[in-house]
């Protein structure tokens, strides 16, 4: 099995020959971008530049997969109307929202045809003929809930679930009849197997359980199961500190979660989904970002230990790596998985 077949396998939740480790979006952009020395300015309106940003990253880290979606949630919400603001060559550009009341002007956007949505999906393809046959390229989404609330800003999406029911509706139903093109492209043209979506805003300590339903999980199930209809699989991320991840599994019947090790309904995710099909998060600040090779191992031993007879077959930082991880820490978790047989 090559490192395609096993990815896959992992999430089919049959016997590997070893365990997966998988990178998520841009993780530890620094050291990508001194490599290569491209900027993220440049790459965000190249298709080329941009997969020969994300390619480094399987050179320089070894992770065993790529992912063709990054961005900080903002290629898309540009699609809607939110303004780009680059303060630097090296770091994601900040966004300026759009007013609520333009959501009414809004209609679906075909990603494929925008300069800056496409951006990715043509990436994705360029990718996929450079290692795709070796090497899983994921595509990479975020929920219409995210992304809503980078259109119009996340405290006026809060509101305007309350206040402005109607409208927050309509801002999501365009973003997802604009997700479900994205995925027929990823699916058709692109060419990809796997579809990684962030559903991060899924957290009870900023949202109630209904209002996270109708308006975030409801779309989002939209989206995955047009996933599921053209034929990929779907791993849901959900790093926050109080995550709905038991109503997920529940929603959308993902192939795999992933979510943190050290989150306190871990176990029971685990025998809800089957230990295999969860991807076991470390955690990326205190440990991949600020601990020691050393303390990132134990956590590696742990996260392992957790699973005991099913085998975790996946593991990853927790979520996207800050820019500067040092490089030494990236790289331990990559070694510490595959040492942990």
């Amino acid at each position: 099995m090559n490192t395609k077949d096993m990815f896959l396998a992992a999430l089919d939740g049959e016997p590997i020959e070893r365990p997966q480790v998988m990178y998520q979006h841009l993780g530890g952009a620094q050291h990508l971008i001194e490599r290569t020395g491209l900027s993220l300015r440049e790459a965000f309106c190249d298709p080329h530049k941009f997969a020969r940003l994300s390619l480094a990253s399987h050179k320089v880290f070894g992770y065993d997969n790529v992912m063709a979606g990054w961005g900080d949630l903002l290629m898309e919400a540009n699609a809607f109307g939110a303004v780009l603001h680059f303060s630097s060559d090296v770091r994601y550009p900040k966004e300026t929202p759009i007013h609520l009341e333009e959501v009414e002007l809004l209609e679906p956007i075909d990603p494929l045809s925008h300069p800056q949505w496409s951006v990715p999906l043509k990436a994705a393809t360029m990718m996929n003929v450079a290692i795709g046959k070796e090497v899983p390229v994921l595509g990479g989404m975020s929920s219409p809930f995210i992304i809503a609330g980078s259109v119009i800003g996340y405290e006026n999406l809060l509101i305007a679930q309350m206040v402005e029911p109607d409208l927050a509706h309509k801002l999501l139903r365009t973003i997802t009849d604009s997700q479900k093109m994205q995925v027929k492209h990823l699916a058709a043209v692109s060419g990809v197997d796997v579809i990684f979506i962030s559903d991060a805003l899924a957290d009870a300590d900023q949202n109630m359980l209904g209002l996270c339903r109708e308006f975030d999980l409801d779309h989002t199930g939209v989206v995955i199961k047009t996933i599921h209809g053209e034929g990929m699989k779907v791993i849901v991320h959900n790093c926050s500190e109080s995550p709905y991840i038991l109503e997920e599994i529940e929603a959308y019947r993902p192939e795999a979660m992933h979510i943190p090790v050290n989150w306190s309904g871990y176990d029971e995710a685990r025998g809800r989904l089957g230990g295999t099909r969860i991807v076991a998060g470390i955690d990326h600040r205190a440990l991949i970002y600020s601990g020691t090779p050393e303390q990132i191992r134990a956590e590696v031993s742990r996260a392992r230990s957790l699973h005991n007879e099913d085998h975790a077959s996946i593991l990853a930082p927790a979520c996207e790596l800050p820019f500067d991880t040092p490089l030494d820490n990236i790289l331990a978790l990559r070694d510490a998985t595959y040492m942990a047989l």
